[in-house]
C-alpha cells in the first residue's frame, strides 16, 4: 500500500480470503463477491505445491477447507508432521502436485455458523496466478490490490521449497493489464520470510503479523523482530494484529492505536466478523454463536480508533455499517 493507496478509504478494507461470509473462503466466488462489493484489496493465503506452484490455501494442511479426506485415491497420503513447531495430522499441500490440488473442491470451514456459505459450491483450488487473473478480469475500471500472506514459509523452505521466490516470479509474470503498477502488500508471521522476499527484490509494502496475549507483548515481538521501525529499509511499517488486542486494551481502543503508532507502526486488524462467536464479549447479543451481534458497534469502535486497515469477511456489512446506502449482496 502506497501513501496514495492509503488515502483511498480510511480504513483500507481488505476482503479476508475474499468474502467468506458469503462463499467458501479462497473460492473463485468468494473473491468475485468481494471485488463486486468494492473492497480495496483481497487477501489470499499462499503455500506451495510439491512442484513449487503458489497455491491459494489457508494453510498447508488441506482437510479443513477441501474435500481431500473424502477422496479415496489420496487416503495413503494422510500423515503426521510438525509444522511451525506444532504437531499436525492430515493431508499437506506440499505432498500434492498443483494439478492434484486443483482437482480438489473447497468447502465451508464453519458450516454450523455459516449455512449460506456451506450450501454454496466451493469450486476448485486456485493457483496464485489464477487469482491474479481473476482480480484483473473482475476489477475492470478500478484497482483491487493484493495482500498476500506467506504461509509456513520456514516449513516449506526446510523441504526445499522457496515460497518467496515463487511468489515474486508469479507477480512478475502477471503485470497489470493497463500497464500500471500493481499494488501488492506481503504479510507473514515469520520475520525471516519478509526479509527474504525483500532480498529477492520485492518492492511493495510488508506487514508483520503478530499474535500475543496483550498489545504490549505484540509490540515487544515486533521490536525484537525488526527493531525501531523505519530504520532498516527492508523493515515492514504495517503491524497486523488481532482486533481484540485493540478492543480489549485496558485504556481503550484509541489508546491502543496511539501506542502502536508511537512505536512507528501502522495498524491493520483482523478479522471483522459479525457472528457472536467472533465478536468481543461486550458486543455479543444473545446466546446463539451464529447470530449477528452488535457488529456495527464493534467495527465502529475500530474505525473511530483510527486503524489503517481492516480484514473483513462480509464487505457488504462493513460498508452498510457506515453507509446504509452501500451495495448489498
Amino acid at each position: 500500500m502506497t501513501e496514495r493507496d492509503s488515502r483511498v478509504r480510511t480504513p483500507w478494507v481488505i476482503g479476508h480470503r475474499g468474502a467468506p461470509g458469503h462463499r467458501p473462503e479462497h473460492s473463485r466466488a468468494s473473491y468475485e463477491t468481494a471485488i463486486r462489493l468494492g473492497v480495496d484489496a483481497v487477501e489470499p493465503d499462499v503455500v506451495l505445491s510439491a512442484d513449487g506452484v503458489p497455491m491459494v490455501l489457508h494453510e498447508t494442511e488441506l482437510s479443513a477447507t477441501t474435500d481431500v479426506a473424502a477422496r479415496p485415491e489420496f487416503a495413503e497420503r494422510r500423515s503426521v508432521k510438525v509444522v511451525d513447531g506444532a504437531r499436525r495430522e492430515g493431508w499437506f499441500a506440499e505432498d500434492f502436485t498443483s494439478a492434484e490440488l486443483q482437482g480438489l473442491r473447497r468447502h465451508e470451514r464453519w458450516p454450523h455458523l455459516r449455512p449460506e456459505s456451506a450450501a454454496a459450491e466451493g469450486g476448485a483450488v486456485l493457483t496464485l496466478a489464477e487469482l491474479i487473473r481473476l482480480v484483473d478480469d473482475t476489477a475492470v475500471g478500478t484497482e483491487c490490490a493484493l495482500v498476500i500472506e506467506l504461509k509456513h514459509s520456514d516449513h516449506l523452505r526446510a523441504l526445499g521449497l522457496d515460497l518467496e521466490r515463487a511468489v515474486i516470479d508469479v507477480l512478475a509474470e502477471h503485470p497489470r493489464p493497463d500497464g500500471g503498477v500493481r499494488t501488492v502488500m506481503v504479510e507473514s508471521f515469520e520475520p525471516e520470510a519478509l526479509r527474504r522476499i525483500r532480498a529477492a527484490g520485492f518492492a511493495g509494502q510488508c506487514a508483520l503479523l503478530c499474535e500475543g496475549a496483550s498489545l504490549a507483548e505484540v509490540l515487544e515481538q515486533a521490536a525484537a523482530a525488526f527493531g525501531p521501525v523505519g530504520r532498516d529499509g527492508g523493515a515492514p511499517v504495517f503491524l497486523s494484529i488481532d482486533k481484540d488486542l485493540v478492543l480489549q486494551h485496558p485504556d481503550g481502543a484509541e489508546a491502543a492505536v496511539r501506542g502502536i503508532r508511537d512505536e512507528g507502526w501502522r495498524p491493520l486488524v483482523w478479522t471483522l466478523r459479525p457472528e457472536n462467536a467472533f465478536l468481543t464479549p461486550r458486543y455479543r447479543r444473545g446466546s446463539d454463536p451464529a447470530a449477528h451481534g452488535d457488529y456495527v458497534g464493534e467495527w465502529g469502535e475500530l474505525v473511530a480508533a483510527g486503524v489503517d486497515g481492516v480484514f473483513v469477511d462480509h464487505p457488504d456489512l462493513f460498508a452498510r455499517a457506515h453507509d446504509p446506502a452501500a451495495t448489498a449482496v
